[in-house]
């Protein structure tokens, strides 16, 4: 039967561990907040006929209590002087409804028990008869400032929470489990479930529901009832907790050799792993390994990962072939007229090119030519693919426009940058036939002009001292122009 509320003293607890001694009873320690322990959701446990039964109620007595004392003390919030269990209703008995065959036990024996203390009534005895019973427990409250005006009970009440089943049967044993609730915040998808019953009730904040399982669930205690046929309850709680959860990404790389595919996982965050190979063959492993394909095609592969709370897919392309399939090994080499150069594949096994020329400009050809718009030193890279590999390899290549090499040009001869390479400082010598303004600049690998200066050239040996302050470690070009005439150089600068 469900549960009758205590009105005076409310407590929603599930109920506890029976202690009994020699027919008397120790309060349930694990309570400690004013009032009547257990309050339940099934009343009692249930009891067999012909069979021992005991079970120990709890009252914690609270050290005061709103009152209505009466003129001229009106309501205050009295000491409690004392509880007792004891006929206030003038039939004799003080505890009514128990089943044949059970009695009461207090402790202390007297029934009573002082404001702030603890103490018991155990039921015990072998039941008799088939029926449900209603347990009607009177109470009178008194109080310290009425000691004073001849002591008169405070407060007369009932305790009729609680319901006895008692049948043939061998009351329900309930148990449960619980999935953890893993949480992205703020959802709660735990579940529980219970089995012993017939019939099921949770608690509020389960959901209050009536099956054998409970969804939704945030991280917590969850206490529910398994009743069966005879309406006959028992209590248990079940905990979900909590577990945080990051999404999972899907990730994989593939190398293959003839029909061979070897697969290695790189996913993050997974707890499993469904690798489809595209033909018709699947693993749960974390790493599969080689993968053995039975004939030459491409296969779309694809790896999906889960874990409690997402799942993430990745897919691609796998080409293998019985007449073998050796890795790429990317290579090139370089010409230069002025500023356009024709670059010539060396790789090996390679089916596809990927060119970056270093200023923008990409290419899918295998031998391409390119033009630059400036000189300048360049960073070109090539990448060549086949059905089971991929490599990449990267050089500088320096352009230098027609006219303006580092040679001697008109009017400047012996023209030399000493030290080159260098770190800190360096001389550019060079020697002039006309005397005349020289305009110096440096450029960078980009043909940004990080440096100039002009000075006044005589005939004959000339310097201009150059610090690489503030210059990253590479090659630049430098220019130098006296009139019609102008020369261009390279020089290095190192760490």
């Amino acid at each position: 039967m469900i549960k009758k509320l205590l009105s005076t003293i409310v407590a929603i607890v599930m109920i506890g561990t029976i202690t009994v001694t020699a027919q008397t009873c120790v309060p349930d320690g694990q309570y400690t907040l004013p009032g009547i322990y257990p309050d339940t959701l099934v009343g009692l446990p249930c009891g067999q006929v012909n069979v021992q039964y005991s079970v120990t109620i709890t009252a914690i007595i609270p050290v005061d209590s709103l009152y209505d004392l009466g003129p001229p003390l009106g309501t205050i919030n009295a000491t409690i002087d004392s509880i007792v269990v004891q006929d206030n209703t003038g039939d004799g008995v003080a505890i009514n409804g128990l089943p044949p065959g059970l009695i009461p036990v207090c402790n202390p024996p007297s029934c009573g028990w002082p404001g702030g203390t603890s103490g018991c009534i155990l039921l015990i005895g072998t039941p008799t008869t088939v029926g449900t019973y209603d347990i009607v427990v009177e109470i009178d409250a008194y109080v310290a400032e009425l000691v004073g005006f001849g002591n008169p009970p405070v407060n007369m009440d009932v305790v009729d929470q609680y319901s006895v089943v008692i049948s043939n049967d061998v009351p329900p044993v309930t148990t449960a489990t619980s999935t953890n609730s893993f949480q992205l915040a703020p959802a709660c998808n735990g579940t529980a479930t219970a089995t012993g019953g017939v019939t099921y009730q949770w608690d509020d904040n389960a959901g209050a529901g009536t099956s054998a399982i409970a969804t939704g669930l945030c991280a917590g205690t969850y206490n529910y009832a398994a009743i069966d046929v005879n309406g006959c309850g028992s209590v248990g709680s079940v905990v979900v907790n909590y577990v945080a959860c990051n999404p999972t990404v899907s990730a994989f790389t593939s190398n293959s050799a003839g029909l061979d595919a070897v697969f290695t996982n790189g996913s993050s965050d997974a707890t499993s792993w469904a690798w489809d190979f595209g033909d018709s063959f699947t693993s749960t492993d974390e790493n599969p390994g080689t993968h053995i394909y039975a004939a030459d095609g491409t296969y779309n592969v694809c790896l999906t990962t889960t874990n409690a709370c997402s799942a993430d897919t990745s897919c691609t392309s796998v080409t293998v072939s019985a007449g073998g399939c050796n890795p790429t090994v990317a290579a090139f080499s370089s010409n230069d007229t002025g500023l356009t150069v024709m670059f010539v594949d060396a790789s090996t096994d390679a089916t596809g090119w990927a060119w970056d020329f270093g200023d923008g400009n990409t290419s899918p050809s295998s031998n391409p030519t390119h033009t630059y718009l400036v000189g300048g030193t360049f960073n070109v890279c090539l990448v060549t693919t086949n059905p089971c590999s991929v490599d990449s390899s990267c050089t500088d290549v320096v352009v230098i426009p027609l006219g303006v090499e580092q040679e001697e040009v008109a009017s400047f001869t012996r023209v030399q940058a000493v030290p080159n390479p260098f770190s800190g400082k360096t001389n550019i010598n060079f020697d002039l036939k006309e005397q005349g303004v020289v305009h110096f600049i440096v450029i960078d690998r980009i043909g940004k002009v990080v440096y100039a200066e002009s000075m006044e050239g005589t005939v004959g040996a000339n310097t201009i001292e150059f610090s690489s302050t503030g210059l990253a470690p590479g090659i630049y070009m430098y220019n130098m122009v006296s009139g019609v005439h102008s020369v261009t150089g390279k020089m290095t600068v190192v760490k």
